[in-house]
């Protein structure tokens, strides 16, 4: 077979060499895919970010943080490279494979707070991406306010009582209602 020359030019050797190369190099290039915020703890932030390609797992993710109402920008730990790693035992059943992800958490945050949280993703190979995101970590639960109070005294009580008073449990246990503490 002949190639004619005009196919030969500069230029397509050039578009023929960088094509050859995208395509030898496979999919170390990576792409980011749905970033997941998991439901948050206390004082925890979870994320999962999907990806395709990065075949040589040399892709980052770095991971910074701060309150919603604004200051400066703290680091967190980067998110953990997942490619194919396999959980639970040998049954079929209790299998897991891990997906093409990143995954990871900020940690040692406060209670009920709001946050932003900077993802920024890279790979030396090709591929970036940055999202930033807001959540908030859950508040501590509290006690229901009580709706009315129940006032237990002892037999032969003689002091002043406070109204709603019983001098029984079993009366006093009756007299409760669904939802009072």
């Amino acid at each position: 077979m002949r190639i004619s020359p005009r196919f030969c030019s500069p230029v397509a050797v050039a578009v023929f060499l960088f094509l050859a190369a995208a395509v030898a190099r496979g999919g170390d290039a990576v792409v980011p895919g749905e970033l997941v915020v998991e439901p948050p703890t206390h004082e925890c932030l979870g994320f999962e970010w999907d990806v395709t390609g990065d075949d040589n797992r040399n892709a980052t993710v770095e991971v910074l943080y701060r309150p919603s109402a604004g200051g400066e920008w703290k680091k967190g730990h980067p998110l953990l490279r997942i490619k194919g790693e396999k959980t639970g035992s040998d049954k079929p059943a209790e299998a897991y494979t891990c997906g093409n992800l990143f995954a990871g958490s900020v940690v040692d945050l406060a209670p009920g707070v709001g946050y932003e949280v900077k993802l920024a993703m890279s790979d030396p190979d090709g591929g970036r991406a940055e999202k930033t995101v807001k959540a908030r970590t859950r508040a501590e639960p509290r006690a229901p306010k009580p709706t009315r109070t129940l006032h237990l005294y002892p037999a032969g009580f003689e002091g002043a009582k406070q109204e709603l008073f019983f001098n029984d449990l079993k009366e006093a246990y009756a007299e409760v209602k669904p939802g009072e503490c």
